[in-house]
């Protein structure tokens, strides 16, 4: 998972630098095919992972850090969870086993744990 701004510009942002500059431009140009406009706080899209050791790449539109207002957290959240169903979803419903969280924004430990959490509350409820 990439956390990222609203408006996918993937040579901003520590891991989203490292992402484009490792997969390629192809999937700069794929985050502007799929969400030419941005997206919604909170959001995820998909992409080919390109030259990165993985098949997809998933990118969330994160806040920034609002100094523990809560609206950070709640969007961390938000995100992750959608990640995680995302990834289930394209993966024809069946949970993935490893899922990596590749975490830029998360500078405080509430967000950390408002993401462990979303991945607690998925696999609680994953039926195998």
């Amino acid at each position: 998972m990439n956390t990222t701004a609203q408006h996918l510009k993937l040579a901003n942002g520590g891991v989203s630098k490292l992402i484009l500059s490792t997969a390629g431009p192809q999937i700069q140009a794929e985050c502007q095919q799929f969400a030419p406009s941005g997206l919604a706080f909170g959001s995820v899209i998909e992409t080919s992972g390109y030259n990165l050791p993985c098949r997809k790449v998933y990118h969330g539109a994160c806040q920034n850090w609002d100094g523990g207002a809560g609206a950070c957290e709640a969007v961390s959240g938000q995100c992750s969870m959608s990640c995680i169903v995302t990834a289930t979803i394209s993966a024809d419903n069946r949970p993935k086993g490893l899922i990596t969280l590749l975490v830029a924004l998360f500078v405080c430990p509430s967000v950390c744990l408002s993401v462990c959490l979303s991945v607690d509350k998925f696999t609680q409820n994953v039926v195998e």
